[in-house]
């Protein structure tokens, strides 16, 4: 299993602008975003993913 990333706050203010602006992101947006915070794809796609979840509820 992988390790769990901490996400910082700068990190997580960033992540919460661009969900307001968009809450599905095209791959070009989430590359872009990705470079931006410095994390893996992987972790941005799955924070977006659970921040859906979470709108949601």
């Amino acid at each position: 299993r992988r390790m769990r990333t901490v996400i910082l706050p700068d990190q997580l203010d960033y992540l919460n602008k661009m969900f307001r602006e968009d809450s599905n992101p095209s791959r070009k947006q989430l590359r872009a975003i990705t470079s931006e915070v410095g994390l893996s794809k992987r972790v941005v796609q799955v924070w977006f993913q659970n921040a859906r979840a979470r709108e949601r509820k």
